[in-house]
């Protein structure tokens, strides 16, 4: 611990630059979608915060299935088998989309029950709609996730860069062109909203998938063959999955049913959609690069503690000088965002209560991200299990029992202690892991000819 020193210089800034980028843009795309939704398709803005609640619950599919992969490409890369981590590549594209449509499929005969669950009506066909086509649009999203995951690993920054370009232009293109009337008509906004996410979807997915083709080799990435999975992955992939599905589980339960339940949806949308998709922006894509960092140096037990504290340092710095900048910028941006001043006010209300519990959030985040890399994701969930057992259990007995009711402020202040009791047990258990740590099993896996005719040839 004595001989770890901050090195700032060792984090790929051009890298995190060119992510900050690519982040902004979806920030970027809020910003003028909302400002479509309210003013060109005179829709109502709670529609899409309800749609956000719903969103929760599939990210633990994306989470699942995504995440755990910076370290399944970073230890191949690491190790310089080419090969394999093209085989792995090839194969996530693959499995993820069978297992993303098959759920996906499924999920489309319950929209009715989604829009029922998140605004306590069954009408309004037009947001069943919008609803289904957002649906469908995770399907490309999860693919292009892993395209970027690819061309992260690859350090391919420039690639991502003009992906990040492309997709705000087409984001804010079509968004103005299908709720356009002459389009969709009159009265079908949520539609041309719908619409316009699949479609640039679609753009990204099969542009992105471009590259990675360039990459690997367009005759060779179809070459397919056969892969057995090693426990590890299995492993990695059912803890991911478990832990979002705790996480969203309670969280859908806790807190956004309670907000839906005091009508604040829209408001509660707006202070979190400026949290996350502006404030915390830096540290999200902080996190790609630490955990495809931590993955190609899983061996060395003191360069795994030196990338934690280098990001630790650089994203508490970051979060506090933001979040500096955002006391003075929130109400013109919120007000961008929703021109109802009420609901901006009650916006940065929730904004100065609740910020200060993300530095707890900040530090837990960079040691979740570590653990990823290091493919260590069973103390992840156990992490989620036990902090949302004790903090939401306790209370939503008392809530049932009639003996506790919440409002928006007792909502938030539940939120963020969360982040504190979250931030104690990750530093117990990321403690605990380092004073036992190994190196991961060996990730190897068996594989074995199916079709290669060009290989026959060439031996």
């Amino acid at each position: 611990m004595k001989n770890i020193k901050l090195d700032f210089k060792s984090i790929d800034w051009k890298l995190f630059l060119s992510f900050l980028v690519f982040s902004l843009v979806p920030a970027i795309w809020t910003l003028v979608r909302t400002f479509v939704i309210t003013n060109v398709a005179k829709a109502d803005i709670n529609t899409m915060a309800q749609w956000e609640f719903v969103n929760s619950a599939l990210e633990m599919l994306q989470e699942g299935f995504v995440l755990p992969l910076f370290w399944w490409f970073g230890v191949s890369l690491k190790s310089n088998k080419k090969s394999e981590f093209q085989d792995r590549v090839k194969w996530s594209y693959f499995i993820n989309f069978i297992i993303y449509t098959s759920i996906i499929i499924i999920l489309s005969f319950f929209v009715s029950d989604f829009v029922q669950l998140t605004t306590g009506s069954n009408e309004g066909s037009l947001q069943k709609t919008y609803f289904l086509l957002e649906l469908w649009a995770k399907i490309p999203n999860i693919l292009f996730l892993i395209s970027i995951t690819v061309l992260s690993s690859l350090n391919k920054w420039k690639w991502v860069l003009i992906i990040a370009l492309v997709k705000l232009l087409l984001g804010i293109t079509f968004d103005f062109t299908l709720v356009n009337a002459s389009v969709v008509g009159q009265e079908n906004g949520y539609v041309g909203i719908g619409l316009s996410t699949l479609i640039t979807g679609l753009f990204l997915f099969l542009a992105s998938f471009l590259l990675i083709l360039k990459e690997i080799g367009y005759k060779k990435f179809f070459i397919f063959k056969k892969i057995q999975f090693s426990k590890e992955i299995i492993l990695n992939v059912t803890y991911s999955f478990l832990e979002s599905f705790v996480r969203n589980i309670f969280y859908l339960m806790m807190v956004a049913k309670m907000v839906n339940t005091i009508q604040s949806a829209g408001t509660y949308w707006l202070a979190n959609s400026i949290i996350w998709n502006w404030i915390l922006l830096p540290l999200s894509m902080m996190g790609y690069i630490q955990k495809a960092a931590v993955s190609q140096n899983i061996e060395d037990k003191k360069e795994q503690l030196k990338i934690l504290f280098n990001y630790l340092a650089i994203n508490l710095s970051l979060f506090l000088g933001v979040t500096f900048v955002f006391i003075g910028l929130w109400k013109p941006l919120a007000s961008v965002i929703n021109n109802n001043e009420y609901q901006v006010n009650v916006s940065y209300y929730i904004f100065i209560n609740i910020i200060w519990f993300y530095i707890a959030y900040v530090v837990s985040d960079t040691i979740n991200s570590s653990l990823y890399g290091q493919g260590k994701i069973q103390y992840i969930l156990i992490q989620s299990i036990i902090v949302n057992f004790i903090v939401y259990t306790p209370l939503y007995i008392f809530y049932k029992n009639n003996t506790l009711s919440f409002d928006l402020y007792s909502i938030v202040i539940m939120f963020g202690f969360t982040f504190v009791v979250g931030a104690i047990f990750t530093i117990i258990l990321f403690i605990f892991n380092m004073s036992y740590y190994k190196k991961p099993i060996s990730t190897n896996i068996e594989i074995k000819k199916v079709y290669d005719k060009k290989t026959s040839k060439k031996a």
